[in-house]
């Protein structure tokens, strides 16, 4: 019986382990990583003022220093998914916001780089704006996560060149546009047939 970490070849014939398996090739910066980071960020900025609610005090070190930074993080996460929402509006599908619907992604060249720059614009941007020294440690721990997370998808995009290297990639945008919307919504059945 073969492993199924070694049995699995992944892009471009690479050996990958199995838990990359489900997000190879990666459309842009990888629809399965990408979910789950969407929802992980979702609920970091969830959980940020509802610990702060439960105990103002918890993040002591000074009034409100570090409640200030934590809240900061929480607005860049806002504003960068507000961003990214815009530019690729299927992950606002994916992740339960139906206001981009209507709309598909723009998957040319131009609009990939867009995706690039964001991604690039966001990691230079995330220590100006926000003092990791001064967050709470869940905080820090969510900036780490979404630095990290940043930096992954920058590589992943400049190395692999799905979209230049791998059909499969396009068929995953043809699948999702219809999936996500008559499967996964939660709007009605006449508005997810009408977007």
């Amino acid at each position: 019986m073969t492993n199924k970490v070694e049995s699995y070849r992944g892009f471009r014939g690479r050996r990958q382990p199995e838990c990359c398996a489900v997000s190879w090739p990666l459309p842009g910066f990888g629809r399965g990583l990408m979910s789950r980071f969407l929802a992980w960020l979702a609920l970091a900025m969830l959980t940020l003022p509802v610990a702060r609610a439960q105990d103002p005090n918890a993040f002591s070190g000074g009034p409100g220093i570090r409640q200030t930074e934590d809240e900061k993080l929480a607005a860049f996460f806002q504003s960068y998914l507000e961003a990214l929402f815009r530019q690729q509006p299927m992950r606002a599908t994916s992740a339960g916001d139906h206001r981009f619907d209507d709309r598909l992604d723009d998957i040319s060249a131009p609009a990939r780089a867009g995706w690039l720059t964001l991604a690039r614009h966001t990691l230079a941007e995330l220590p100006r704006q926000v003092d990791y020294k001064k967050l709470s440690r869940d905080g820090q721990v969510d900036f780490e996560i979404f630095q990290q997370h940043l930096q992954a998808g920058i590589w992943e995009d400049e190395n692999f060149h799905p979209f230049e290297s791998d059909p499969r990639t396009y068929g995953g945008y043809l699948s999702d546009s219809v999936y996500l919307l008559l499967a996964q919504s939660t709007l009605p059945k006449e508005t997810n047939i009408s977007n």
